[in-house]
């Protein structure tokens, strides 16, 4: 009996709540001072907080201009070239060397002052009798023929021979050396590499004139031609350093 007279209590009082809260009893709770089911939203305040004319756009800030890298100026080639040369760089152009060739006959001279005369810029050079020394050579040889198999021979094997004629002799001369030492030495080393049949003498005709061809000064440009010009010669007759005390 008492669960329900509970049930009872509990279906009344859920009815009630309902008929408040949809607004039926709104006449009733206003004659007595009741809050109705509309007081607890806060309509008004709900009003203020919506107001979309209020809302304003703002803009955005400007931003940085990106540039592409394809669009701005390169550098033309003449700005580069423009550009003045480190004191390295003038240092390195303007460096010069004293380079010395030779013996040379007197015969030999005007063909190589000929082709010195091609360099560029111009070369100062000069000559000097050289002090008759010793030869590295092979020979003599029968005949031209045999001569020139024995060159082929050598070149194969990296040696650059001189082709010399004194009279009746036919030499292959492998280097000519102030000093005696000096041709032994480099006899020595030739026979290392499996160079036989060379050896040493003293230049047929000694009593003629030789000659160095000395240039004192000459810059990395002038270097190369004169290195050139002898590239296909017997080391005797390359460019190379002037010996110590020679240099201009």
């Amino acid at each position: 009996m008492l669960l329900r007279s509970l049930f009872l209590l509990l279906l009344v009082a859920n009815l009630g709540f309902l008929a408040w809260r949809t607004g039926w009893l709104e006449p009733v709770t206003s004659a007595v001072g009741l809050p109705g089911p509309g007081d607890g939203r806060e309509p008004q305040r709900m009003a203020q907080q919506l107001q979309p004319q209020a809302i304003k756009l703002l803009a955005a800030p400007p931003s940085a201009t990106v540039v592409p890298a394809d669009s701005q100026p390169a550098a033309t080639p003449d700005a580069a070239a423009s550009e003045p040369l480190s004191d390295a760089q003038r240092a390195a152009s303007s460096a010069t060397a004293c380079l010395e060739a030779g013996p040379f006959g007197s015969a030999e001279r005007a063909p190589v002052e000929t082709a010195l005369r091609g360099v560029q810029p111009a070369v100062r050079w000069e000559w000097r009798e050289a002090v008759p020394g010793w030869w590295l050579a092979m020979g003599p040889f029968p005949d031209r023929e045999a001569m020139r198999n024995r060159r082929e021979e050598l070149l194969r094997r990296g040696v650059t021979p001189e082709t010399v004629s004194s009279g009746p002799l036919l030499l292959l001369v492998l280097g000519r050396y102030a000093q005696r030492g000096e041709a032994d030495a480099q006899l020595a080393a030739l026979n290392a590499r499996g160079v036989r049949s060379a050896r040493v003498l003293a230049p047929p005709g000694s009593g003629e004139a030789q000659y160095l061809l000395r240039v004192p000064a000459a810059n990395a440009e002038q270097q190369e031609q004169l290195q050139a010009l002898t590239r296909e010669q017997s080391s005797a007759h390359r460019f190379a350093a002037c010996a110590p005390g020679n240099g201009g």
